[in-house]
């Protein structure tokens, strides 16, 4: 088959690193894919020589301005969306794919907006919880999201949770298409490691510094472990400038603190951790929790999302329900504390993160683009 996937940006986010993992598992397939992207201004992934790319800013000759969409650059704004949107239809008729992805509802909403008439397999992966309460992408795409699946799109989901959600609230059923681990760690990277209950009361925290993440509510619960543990490290690696959270840092009086910038290279922070902390308010796919636990490293985390809550009804992970810093500390003092804790959690999820490999998950994305081949419409 011929694929077309495409994302805003390659930007250093979630959705962003699985639309690049899902190229790849296809490609791994035999099939052919494009992967078209909306802006490269913020490019942080890089390709593979196997991904083909098409970015629309470069075929169109617009670069954003900014601040976008304030002002006079508000109207610029959506004449360059317009213009990439004509281009990205001109693209689709040349290319004729089997079927298009679009990754993530702003992009569905775009892409389905200019691709009427054409007749193509098309799929909108929803890669955040579709509730207005929870996150909004703004009162037009809220709108029109449930619409467009009424008229043609396949709606993929990647929660049990969301795919209810939609199924309630919308009325659509939709296809349950979870993110998956392209690479599991490696014997050769995993024996140089220490045994979880034999390392040091390292705390790792990967997360970009941004209100959806929580860090203030990380660092305050840190100033209690401090307390309770001198012995523990805090770790953060991701946020784009550490100004912020290195004056919160020095604030709060946090001394056992680092802070590392953005990278793809985590497997080294993965060896060193004792348990990793995640204090999302809400997660569409918790990536790195997926990715921690393919390591064996035993998680804490606050109930983002669904599956989290899943996780840890398997034993899989540890869900801490409080609102108060202090009583986070503590939990997360007595979990680096408890070796037979530690080991069991390591142990569940290493056999749960088996669940996501592309062998488990592909067969769901080749079920959703045999159902968008089904559905094909031309209205």
């Amino acid at each position: 088959m011929k694929l077309v996937l495409i994302t805003s940006s390659l930007n250093s986010g979630g959705a962003e690193k699985s639309t690049i993992k899902l190229c790849e598992s296809f490609i791994g397939d035999g099939h052919q894919v494009i992967l078209i992207t909306m802006s490269n201004q913020f490019d942080f992934y890089e390709l593979k020589n196997t991904i083909q790319r098409i970015n629309l800013e470069d075929v169109t000759k617009n670069k954003r301005k900014f601040p976008y969409r304030v002002g006079i650059n508000r109207f610029a704004y959506w004449v360059t969306r317009f213009k990439n949107g004509l281009e990205l239809r001109k693209i689709l008729i040349n290319q004729k794919p089997d079927c298009v992805i679009s990754m993530s509802a702003s992009v569905a909403v775009f892409t389905f907006s200019f691709t009427r008439f054409l007749g193509y397999a098309h799929i909108g992966s929803e890669r955040i919880n579709p509730d207005p309460k929870v996150f909004s992408h703004g009162i037009i795409i809220n709108k029109l999201r449930p619409l467009i699946y009424r008229r043609g799109m396949i709606l993929s989901v990647q929660t049990e949770g969301i795919y209810n959600w939609c199924k309630d609230n919308w009325k659509i059923t939709g296809f349950l298409t979870p993110n998956h681990i392209a690479n599991f760690p490696t014997q050769h990277e995993t024996k140089e490691f220490l045994p979880i209950q034999s390392r040091d009361d390292e705390v790792l925290v990967i997360s970009r510094d941004h209100p959806q993440k929580n860090l203030d509510f990380l660092l305050e619960a840190w100033v209690f472990v401090e307390k309770l543990n001198p012995n523990a490290h805090l770790s953060l690696v991701g946020p784009d400038s550490s100004l912020r959270i290195d004056t919160l840092a020095e604030t709060v009086g946090i001394n056992h603190f680092s802070i590392y910038e953005r990278t793809e290279q985590l497997s080294n922070f993965f060896g060193r951790a004792k348990v990793l902390v995640s204090t999302s308010r809400f997660e569409g796919f918790p990536n790195v929790i997926l990715e921690a636990i393919s390591y064996g490293i035993p998680v804490l985390t606050t109930p983002s999302c669904d599956l989290v809550e899943d996780f840890a009804k398997t034993g899989s992970i540890l869900v801490d329900y409080t609102q108060s810093p202090e009583q986070f500390a503590n939990t997360l003092v007595k979990l680096l504390e408890n070796g037979e804790q530690l080991s069991e959690l390591s142990q569940r999820g290493l056999q749960l993160s088996k669940e996501y490999s592309w062998k488990g998950v592909g067969k769901n994305w080749y079920t959703a683009i045999a159902a968008a081949k089904k559905e094909i419409r031309l209205f």
